[in-house]
């Protein structure tokens, strides 16, 4: 997540609490009853040009990446945006991540390209 200072629950929730109020999705997974995941995707830019497009979001934690988590997120995610008839998602990726962009090509209807040093990270220099 790309914010200089760690969230907190409470600035966690009201980003959720926010999205679901512009009706967008938010995916919980729990193994159980711990949350294990979660995605959601919301508007990719403020202009009219870009209501059908999106950016999304899919965490899962560390210990549990490789058991299909993601994958679940992610199939569920695009069947919402399809029944919002929404068109295009849009995954923002650290350059570094390459575990983020190998998750990514798995899913053929997205396509991306790098943008450099669009964001530098405080803490690591990475670029996204």
């Amino acid at each position: 997540m790309y914010d200089y200072d760690l969230r907190t629950l409470e600035q966690q929730q009201a980003l959720f609490e926010e999205k679901l109020a512009k009706g967008f999705p938010i995916i919980v997974a729990t193994i159980e009853e711990r949350v294990v995941g979660f995605g959601y995707y919301s508007e990719f830019r403020f202009r009219e040009a870009y209501k059908f497009t999106v950016e999304h979001s899919v965490y899962v934690m560390p210990n549990e990446h490789g058991k299909g988590i993601g994958r679940l997120i992610m199939q569920s995610l695009i069947a919402l945006a399809k029944k919002q008839k929404l068109h295009t998602m849009i995954a923002v990726i650290d350059s570094e991540n390459q575990n983020s962009v190998a998750f990514h090509k798995q899913f053929d209807l997205l396509q991306w390209e790098l943008l450099k040093k669009a964001v530098i990270s405080l803490s690591d220099g990475c670029t996204l």
